[in-house]
């Protein structure tokens, strides 16, 4: 018995190995990974040709782990399905990626580096929308950080957006209507139609005396 297993064993590292060698080697278009099946239910292998799958085919979350400790979790079902946490044993991420340094003790959660000669970019968009509504960048070869804009929508800045009512502090002007562009209103709460009229608006709700204090 332990002689038929030995050499099972070393029948499976060669077919590993006979594997490997063909997918680094064989560029045929119809070549596909063999799929290694748990007994339940999960799969390593191929689907198209060439596509390397890691499934699930349960309503079940996806776990990856080191050293016998989980570092990310893939969500199943529900309004969390497909979402990613990433974190030692963190398994209840809130968004499609959810990054949670609590249990690794660190604050240190996203960091992204890019070449000095290109542009960095950070981009927020909506779907079938005609623009980029926010992005972060680090031009080519500055030191400097822009926070933009490139529709004609408000460029706002709220504070306390927790309490009840509008908390909108700051508003920057995108250029709609007979509003110029880049005109900016200081208020307390200021209303959500709200545009700044001057170069410089202070809203009649702040008291003028408390704000011009901070601004001298």
């Amino acid at each position: 018995m332990k002689k038929t297993s030995i050499l099972l064993l070393a029948f499976a590292c060669v077919f590993e190995i006979s594997v490997i060698a063909q997918s680094t080697t064989n560029n045929n278009s119809s070549f596909a990974f063999p799929q290694m099946l748990g007994y339940d239910g999960t799969v390593l292998g191929g689907g198209a040709p060439k596509v390397l799958e890691i499934r699930n085919d349960f309503n079940l979350p996806i776990e990856f782990h080191t050293n016998g400790t989980q570092r990310m979790y893939i969500a199943n079902g529900g309004a969390t399905n497909g979402f990613v946490g990433i974190g030692s044993n963190f398994s209840t991420p809130a968004s499609l990626l959810h990054v949670n340094g609590t249990n690794n003790n660190t604050g240190n959660l996203f960091e992204t580096t890019g070449p000095l000669g290109l542009d960095n970019i950070w981009e927020m968009n909506v779907t079938n929308a005609l623009a980029t509504r926010f992005i972060i960048r680090i031009p080519a070869n500055q030191f400097h950080t822009q926070f933009e804009t490139n529709n004609n929508g408000q460029f706002n800045f709220f504070t306390n957006t927790s309490a009840s009512g509008n908390a909108r502090s700051v508003s920057i002007q995108g250029g709609v209507g007979n509003v110029v562009h880049g005109q900016v209103a200081f208020g307390n709460a200021l209303p959500i139609n709200f545009d700044a009229q001057s170069r410089l608006h202070l809203h009649k709700t702040i008291e003028l005396f408390t704000l011009l204090k901070y601004l001298i």
